[in-house]
């Protein structure tokens, strides 16, 4: 079993199993008043503050995400040191992956966006030549045109989304150098009877949150490679921006990679049909791999999600904060289950004298 994000911190370790306790009492009317008092500000507060909460919330999954890296230095040199040599390592990688990266990734991107309008000429082309009719080549090149649109405003897109990722990564240093002067203020709110409960739904809160994202960032990076080694291999022009873009996809569960499949089955049908029959062989392969080997592995025992739950998340956090919204909704998903499984499920069952499940359903 991988550490879990009960590496949060060096303090004592968990002391209660999270079960809840036979004994309690019912909540009083003037308590689930208060509590759906609670709950509809709480939203107001949300909308109010969608994106500053969002980025909160990536924040947090990213500390989580190297809690247990950080516990296991922390016994070999202080907590702050080891913090710091944890980002400080990332920074490096950021910067060797940006120096063997970056110059044939923008020489890509530029020859692609000076190729578009000869791409969207012949997509039209082809589409005639194929007996498509008017209204469905009008409304392909539309998009055609729109795609090429987006990727014309994508580096102000990638510049906006790497300023968040600072700001989400120093929001996150510092969490984890606060890490255990919060877990105690936390602790100190409730009685000491009740602190082991609180502090193990806590942990394990946080660890499915950080366990998620680690899981997210290693098949960002496996995908990346196998996708960009495969279409160079098959001779696909613009291979490392294609693959990394599929990359990237794979942030959005279950949509992602179908999203991911159109630019390159376009370019793939612009060079040929053959390329393109080949490419869309290979685009199938890395997608079962992915789906039934990469992913698995790596999410194991990481988030325990019920599978018809992943993609109503991703669907409702788009519909509600569009890409970031999308990006958040499985770990925060994730998060909401723990919170419903160890604290709002055993209340209910306490309030209607239902059994506790050996368990958990969901």
């Amino acid at each position: 079993m991988p550490p879990t994000a009960s590496d949060m911190t060096p303090d004592a370790p968990i002391n209660a199993a999270v079960q809840p306790s036979a004994a309690g009492r019912s909540p009083s009317p003037g308590a689930i008043a208060l509590g759906i008092v609670l709950g509809i500000g709480a939203l107001a507060l949300i909308a109010l503050f969608a994106r500053p909460l969002a980025l909160l919330f990536l924040a947090v999954c990213t500390a989580a995400a190297f809690a247990p890296l950080i516990t296991r230095l922390s016994g070999r040199v202080p907590r702050n040191t080891a913090i710091l040599l944890v980002y400080l390592a990332l920074l490096v990688i950021v910067v060797i992956l940006i120096a063997l990266l970056l110059t044939p990734l923008v020489r890509q991107f530029i020859a692609l966006a000076d190729r578009l309008p000869e791409l969207i000429d012949r997509l039209r082309l082809f589409l005639d030549e194929n007996n498509i009719s008017e209204a469905q080549i009008e409304s392909l090149t539309t998009q055609a045109g729109q795609f090429g649109a987006g990727i014309l405003r994508a580096p102000i897109s990638v510049v906006s989304g790497a300023l968040d990722i600072v700001l989400v990564l120093i929001v996150s240093l510092y969490l984890l150098m606060d890490a255990p002067q919060i877990r105690r203020f936390v602790l100190s709110l409730v009685g000491a009877n009740a602190q082991g409960r609180v502090d193990a739904i806590g942990l394990e809160m946080v660890g499915v949150a950080g366990g998620y994202l680690r899981g997210v960032s290693i098949n960002i990076a496996l995908v990346s490679v196998i996708t960009t080694l495969g279409l160079g291999v098959i001779g696909l022009p613009f291979a490392l921006v294609l693959g990394i873009t599929a990359g990237l996809f794979e942030a959005l569960p279950v949509v992602g990679s179908l999203i991911a499949v159109v630019p390159i089955m376009v370019v793939a049908l612009l060079q040929s049909p053959t390329t393109a029959l080949i490419t869309f062989v290979f685009i199938i392969v890395v997608q079962q791999v992915q789906g039934n080997v990469i992913t698995p592995a790596v999410m194991r025992d990481q988030v325990h999600l019920p599978r018809f739950l992943v993609p109503l998340a991703v669907v409702a956090g788009a519909g509600v904060g569009g890409i970031l919204g999308a990006l958040i909704a499985v770990p925060l998903i994730a998060v909401l289950r723990v919170f419903v499984l160890r604290v709002v499920a055993p209340i209910i069952r306490r309030f209607t004298g239902a059994p506790t499940p050996t368990e958990d359903a969901i």
